[in-house]
């Protein structure tokens, strides 16, 4: 069995750097940086399917009392098999998308404002994104108003 010989300790001390090459290596270690993300998260979405029903006048509507995020919503009418049926309902969903961090209460309310305001549901999501524009849902609940209290389904919220 033959050893390979000990290497020696190498002296660095005398090795110098020129301005150049330290640049290129800084730059270097940033672009790698920069490429693995340094450990960052891709920013989180919420998404609420609300049920709903057009025909009926209702319609929900969104409203944040810290514009942290964009919202977009579309209505889907419920699938009828290819009949079209006067008052199918369907479902709103929309997307929040975080633009910067900071805490918001998102207030869904489902009403007729063209016939006074009468309102159907009322739901709140107490909202929180960090700097990541990682969300957390801090708290929920729904209300149905002149109704003694009665509290309406609440829509499970997806994180993605």
């Amino acid at each position: 069995l033959r050893r390979k010989p000990q290497q020696e300790a190498r002296d660095f001390s005398r090795v110098r750097f020129t301005r150049k090459q330290i640049i290129a290596a800084v730059a270097g270690a940033l672009l790698v940086a920069g490429f693995s993300g340094c450990g960052s998260k891709a920013p989180q979405t919420v998404t609420l399917a609300l049920s709903s029903n057009e025909s009926t006048g209702f319609t929900w509507e969104a409203v944040q009392t810290n514009p942290i995020f964009t919202i977009q919503s579309e209505y889907v009418t419920d699938d009828t098999g290819g009949e079209v049926l006067d008052g199918v309902g369907g479902t709103d969903t929309f997307v929040l998308i975080p633009k910067e961090k900071g805490d918001t209460t998102v207030t869904f309310t489902y009403a007729r404002p063209w016939e006074g305001g009468e309102v159907g549901s009322i739901l709140t999501y107490e909202l929180k994104v960090d700097s990541d524009l990682q969300i957390e849902v801090i708290s929920m609940k729904g209300e149905i108003p002149g109704e003694g209290g009665s509290i309406p389904e609440i829509s499970e919220v997806i994180i993605e």
